[in-house]
Parts: C-alpha cells; sequence; structure tokens
C-alpha cells in the first residue's frame, strides 16, 4: 500500500470521527460532497487516478460569549505523513482585527504541532479552548463597521476580476457571498459557465478574498484584471467605484439547462452601464456585442 493511499485512509478516519463527534450535517460542510466518495474508491483501489483533495468546513458553537466560528479545513495531498493541515477561521463575532490575530495565533500553533499525527481533533481543541480570547467587547462590531468608521480616511482600494470555467456548486457560490460581505467589498458575481467574479475594496480584502477562493477546488480559476489606486470619499482620489452595491449574483438570461449557459450579450451591456466594457475582451478574448434586451 502506498503512503499516499494510507495518507488518504487516514484522512478519511478522521473525518468519519469527527462527524460521530459532530452528527448534524449543519455542522460539518463539505465543499463537493463527491470528493468523500472518491477518496473512498482510491483507497479501495489501492491508488489510481488523481484525485481531488479534502476541504470541508466544521461550525463550532462557543457559549461563553455567545459566538460561532467556522473552521475552514484544507487537507493536503500528502497530509499527514509529510505536511501539515491547512485551516482558517472565519466569524461575523471577529472584527478586522480580531480576525487577522486568532488566524496568525492558529497559523503558529499548527507550525507547532509534529507531522505525521492526525491534527483535525488538535484544531478544534485549540479553536474550542481559545477563540473566546480573540472575542471582545467589540465583537459585534463587523468589518463593516470598521471600515465605515474610517470613511473619511483616504485608502488603498483594489478591483479585481476573477474567471473561473464554471461556477455551479452552491457551497462555492454561498461562500462568494459571504466573504464580500464580510469583507466589506463591492461588485457582482456571475454564476454558471463561464463563470466571473468582480469585487472591489480594500486592497487587504481583495487579496484575502482572492486568497479564499483560491483555497477551493476549482477546474480553472484566474485573476484576470487587478486595478488599483487610492480611493477618498470625495472623489478625488485614482480609484474610482464603479460598483457601489453589495455583491450579488446576477442573471442574464440563464439558458442550456443543466450547464447554466448566461447571455453574455447582456452581460456585456451590464459591464457597459458600470464603465467597464473592455473587460469583456479581457475576460473571453473577443469583443462584447451587447444585447438590446438588459
Amino acid at each position: 500500500m502506498s503512503s499516499r493511499v494510507v495518507d488518504v485512509e487516514t484522512q478519511l478516519s478522521e473525518l468519519e470521527m469527527l462527524r460521530s463527534m459532530y452528527p448534524d450535517e449543519s455542522d460539518i460542510v463539505m465543499d463537493d460532497l463527491l470528493v468523500f466518495s472518491e477518496l473512498r474508491k482510491f483507497v479501495e483501489d489501492d491508488g489510481g487516478d488523481p484525485f481531488r483533495i479534502l476541504i470541508f468546513t466544521v461550525k463550532l458553537r462557543l457559549q461563553e460569549p455567545d459566538c460561532t466560528f467556522d473552521v475552514e479545513f484544507t487537507l493536503g495531498l500528502n497530509y499527514p505523513s509529510q505536511e501539515r493541515i491547512s485551516a482558517l477561521i472565519r466569524s461575523p463575532n471577529l472584527s478586522k482585527s480580531q480576525y487577522s490575530s486568532i488566524n496568525e495565533a492558529l497559523k503558529d500553533f499548527i507550525e507547532e504541532l509534529q507531522v505525521g499525527d492526525p491534527q483535525i481533533f488538535q484544531v478544534v481543541e485549540w479553536v474550542n479552548e481559545n477563540g473566546q480570547n480573540f472575542v471582545t467587547a467589540d465583537a459585534g462590531q463587523t468589518c463593516l463597521d470598521k471600515e465605515e468608521a474610517n470613511a473619511d480616511t483616504p485608502q488603498d482600494f483594489s478591483r479585481i476580476w476573477i474567471y473561473s470555467h464554471h461556477i455551479y456548486n452552491k457551497v462555492k457560490r454561498k461562500n462568494i457571498l459571504e466573504w464580500s460581505k464580510e469583507l466589506n467589498l463591492t461588485g457582482f458575481s456571475m454564476p454558471g459557465k463561464p463563470g466571473v467574479v468582480c469585487v472591489e475594496g480594500p486592497c487587504k480584502s481583495c487579496e484575502e478574498f482572492w486568497l479564499r477562493m483560491r483555497r477551493q477546488t476549482w477546474k480553472r480559476l484566474s485573476l484576470v484584471h487587478r486595478e488599483d489606486g487610492v480611493f477618498k470619499p470625495d472623489g478625488s482620489g485614482s480609484f474610482v467605484k464603479k460598483f457601489c452595491e453589495p455583491v450579488s449574483e446576477k442573471n442574464f438570461g440563464v439558458h442550456g439547462g443543466r450547464d447554466y449557459h448566461m447571455d453574455l450579450g447582456q452581460f456585456a451591456a451590464y459591464l457597459a452601464d458600470h464603465q467597464s466594457r473592455e473587460m469583456f475582451s479581457i475576460l473571453f478574448g473577443v469583443e462584447g456585442k451587447i444585447s438590446e434586451e438588459k
């Protein structure tokens, strides 16, 4: 039996034990439900074709103070024999600075873990025991509150354009909306085939959003364009916001049944309405023909 098969078998055993501890289906959310069965088949066949990695989120609830943590685990191909686990904590109860602090502390904790040992339960235990230390009296103040408090201060802003071969998965689509809200980003998401996401806001928030997107499993995902500048509330800065509404999914004449294709002519019109007509050719390599129906 190869070492990789042993690693995958260990990963599946850890996940099964975790499920027994958190039996509610809402407590553990798989990034892709098919991955578990694919990896089980990989173990049973003692190898075979390449496989995707396990990514899942564990929802933890603390009583004192009353708050929730979503811990996203990513299990690399060589975990646990040759590499450590990767984990990221998100919570509506954390401010932007608290979010950075808890994830930096978690990263330091993981770096101290012994390679070769199962680490999922150690991370869960660490969050349960230490999470409350990062939730202070101002925990109810979200990232959006923080940004609005500094609304009069010039900030470095970015606008990033992300292209995906397709965006079907309900969890990924939900993450896009929740992450953009958490990070105080505006823009839009066009699911289907192809998929396009554009977000704009503080540079660090855009970079964090892109980092989270990359951590998920995609057939193809690329950051095709980025615009940077200084945003000033009075409009005198070098960065001008083109999308002032919170990120939401846009429907441009869905067709194609299961493949969920959009009317790209309507999409081109939408881009033109938001002073971004040139992005059509950057995204797709051809000039966009605007549909009369928007």
